[in-house]
């Protein structure tokens, strides 16, 4: 009985080699391999950007970050209003970039994915999206950036990518990106011509992932690239690598918002899927100095890919987190962060952040549930009407941005003498706009945009002992 147990038990052991070689498809003719197609190829790229750095895809991965997104927002008190659903319905597709003309803000742009980049001059409503030619090849519009300082110069990033070489089992040599890439497009004339800034026409799997322009510069301009973080003083024609600080085990994609009125205090995100790997990863860094140096400021964010970041513009401390899971929010500079999800379904991959300044709301772009916004509350305002103690107040500059005549309104509540004037960010008065005794109560004062250069400038209250400002920008 023992020999015919061990003749059955090696003809088994024979019979599932062979099995094992014939199934092998890389041992297999090169035409009897099936094809593989794009659509498996694309979910391949899902998975291994959700994957790094091991070889499988864990099983618990999402399920743990989103426990700790759960546990998060329980300690987060985020009140109203909650988001508000604004399309689009009438097509389909991810959207990976939005951004508003700051001058006039019912013009969008907004960049697909394979579709290239869309504009709408009704504030996205209606379905009234047109799709903007360049001349260019290009199908994923990954980055738009328009300068607040002239508003006819846009800059466009292109190509999902996701770096070069990866390796899935016996799979060497992968490309892992997601649409082709060509590098950066410039317009100045609001859309009509397009020229290439940086050209990556060769390197197709390079991506590029946000641009954002100094809001008194046009030609200072930042890319968040797979290359990097690249940075370029002279409008495109020339780029300089900002790593020291970056992770050094960073091999792909980043993201990055910078503060308006201080372009050297930059947020940047390399939580995207392909650096996101354990609960001590780097997800989000910060720079003071222009992006001579970079510190972690990753805190409590869920280790999920982290596709978008921005700055508001009028609070400096308030930085918003776009990840796989929601909206997060930091109030003290990304020391420590709460959710900002209520209204959102319950997990939703948010690709981009725009703030629109005139109503001060936060939109969303998101993959497969279109666009939302979000009031952010209080009014971008020193001090609100009536409410400080000492009954002064300095109202919004209007209208904001100015090209022409403004007008700028403060209140006493006693009569005493007052100076208000305008500064540039460099803290030199550059406009004097009252100074000596008013009576209490409101007054007006015309602020000439006309004779100031186009930039960011400060509005500056004093009274009593006391200091309220107001930013404003001058477009031309």
């Amino acid at each position: 009985m023992r020999p015919r147990l061990l003749l059955i038990a090696a003809a088994l052991t024979v019979l599932a080699a062979a099995a094992v070689l014939w199934l092998r498809p890389h041992d297999a003719p090169e035409a009897d391999r099936p094809p593989i197609s794009g659509a498996a190829q694309a979910l391949v790229w899902w998975e291994m950007a959700r994957t790094y750095p091991e070889q499988r895809f864990p099983s618990e991965g999402f399920a743990a970050a989103f426990a700790q997104h759960q546990a998060l927002r329980a300690t987060s008190d985020e009140g109203d209003p909650v988001w508000e659903p604004m399309g689009p319905t009438n097509n389909g597709g991810r959207t990976l970039a939005i951004v508003l003309n700051p001058e006039r803000p019912e013009t969008v742009w907004a960049g697909s994915a394979g579709g290239g980049l869309w504009r709408s001059y009704t504030g996205g409503t209606g379905g009234a999206w047109a799709r903007v030619a360049t001349g260019f090849p290009v199908t994923s519009a990954t980055a738009v950036a328009i300068a607040p300082s002239d508003t006819g110069v846009v800059y466009l990033g292109t190509g999902e990518g996701y770096r070069y070489m990866d390796v899935q089992g016996g799979v060497v040599n992968r490309p892992t990106r997601g649409s082709y890439g060509i590098g950066v497009l410039k317009s100045e004339d609001g859309g009509a011509t397009w020229s290439h800034v940086l050209d990556w026409s060769l390197h197709q799997e390079r991506g590029v992932q946000k641009v954002r322009v100094n809001p008194a510069d046009p030609d200072d301009v930042w890319a968040a690239t797979t290359e990097g973080v690249l940075r370029s003083t002279d409008g495109g024609q020339t780029w300089t690598p900002l790593t020291n600080g970056v992770p050094d085990d960073f091999i792909g994609k980043i993201i990055l918002s910078g503060y308006p009125a201080d372009p050297d205090v930059v947020y940047a995100s390399v939580g995207d899927g392909i650096e996101t790997s354990g609960p001590t990863s780097t997800t989000l860094i910060r720079t003071l100095d222009g992006g001579a140096t970079w510190t972690d400021v990753t805190g409590a964010l869920p280790d999920v890919p982290t596709n978008a970041v921005i700055v508001d513009p009028q609070f400096p401390d308030e930085v918003y987190v776009g990840n796989d899971l929601g909206v997060y929010r930091s109030e003290d500079g990304g020391q420590t962060w709460t959710t900002f999800s209520a209204g959102l379904p319950e997990a939703v991959m948010v690709m981009d952040l725009q703030v629109s300044i005139p109503d001060h709301s936060l939109r969303v772009a998101t993959h497969g549930n279109g666009m939302w916004k979000r009031s952010l509350g209080r009014a971008p305002v020193a001090a609100e009407p009536g409410a400080p103690a000492s009954g002064l107040a300095l109202e919004p500059v209007a209208p904001n941005p100015v090209r022409g005549p403004a007008t700028v309104a403060f209140r006493l509540a006693e009569a005493g003498a007052v100076h208000v004037a305008v500064y540039d960010l460099r803290g030199r008065e550059v406009a004097l706009l009252a100074s000596g005794e008013r009576a209490a109560g409101r007054h007006e004062v015309a602020l000439a945009a006309s004779r100031l250069a186009a930039g960011t400038y400060v509005v500056r209250l004093e009274a009593d002992g006391q200091t309220q400002s107001q930013r404003v920008t001058v477009v031309r």
